[in-house]
């Protein structure tokens, strides 16, 4: 497996980054959330916790990949820009759900539509490679967000009915 379009591991790297610090600010806006909505704040404490996790999952496969035999190639672009725009989006709601009222089911919307907005950009899946380690971690990620996903949805849905 060969590198697709030269795409340069500086470039990859700086992507890593970027998705580190998207893990990161999820994890902060669900602490905001926990902290918010002291009823839940089991279920937001676990999902942000899950999002460290996925962090330092990122970190992991970060290292990896200057490695000489780290053998990939770009399947999805997944672009800085892409990246710090839904960045940027996790950062406006975080400042918004300390400076403003959010209800408990503004919440949940906030935070199904941007484990939507993950899940959708396939983001994990932009690089692919034959390491079993990368890719055990991409797994558990991706898992995870899949199941964050179907916990808020549920949550979110059982909230509309109330």
């Amino acid at each position: 497996m060969e590198p697709v379009n030269n795409y340069p591991k500086e470039k990859v790297l700086e992507i890593f980054d970027i998705m580190y610090s998207i893990e990161t600010e999820l994890a902060a806006l669900y602490t905001v959330y926990a902290e918010r909505f002291p009823e839940e704040s089991a279920f937001w404490s676990k999902i942000s916790r899950d999002e460290n996790n996925h962090g330092e999952n990122v970190k992991k496969m970060k290292k990896l990949i200057p490695s000489d035999d780290f053998v990939y190639k770009v399947e999805k672009t997944f672009t800085p820009k892409a990246g710090i725009l839904m960045l940027q989006n996790i950062k406006l709601n975080i400042k918004n759900a300390h400076e403003q009222p959010v209800s408990i089911k503004q919440a949940f919307v906030t935070a199904r539509d941007l484990e939507n907005s993950l899940f959708e950009s396939k983001y994990m899946e932009f690089l692919v490679t034959n390491n079993k380690e990368f890719n055990n971690l991409i797994d558990i990620n991706i898992n995870q967000t899949s199941d964050h996903k179907a916990l808020i949805e549920s949550k979110s849905k059982s909230l509309s009915t109330q």
